[in-house]
């Protein structure tokens, strides 16, 4: 999987998860102390989520930070 592949995969299920939760994305960007516009460039995988930022996010999500990568192949 290349890195775009890889940040877009990340960024849908960060989405999937903050939905199936009822968080808005505003909600979540108060939550983690960023902007809107970071958690959309997350989100649709323009920006890449570094490790402290998606050890936060899983924990706001109820979530491992490997619930990001499932079903993806790691090579």
């Amino acid at each position: 999987m290349d890195l775009d592949s890889a940040n877009l995969r990340v960024g849908a299920q960060l989405r999937a998860r903050r939905m199936a939760l009822g968080i808005s994305d505003d909600k979540l960007a108060y939550r983690l102390g960023v902007s809107l516009q970071q958690v959309l460039a997350w989100e649709l995988g323009v920006t890449r989520i570094g490790p402290s930022w998606l050890a936060k996010i899983s924990e706001i999500l109820d979530v491992s930070p490997e619930y990001f990568f499932m079903g993806t192949d790691p090579s």
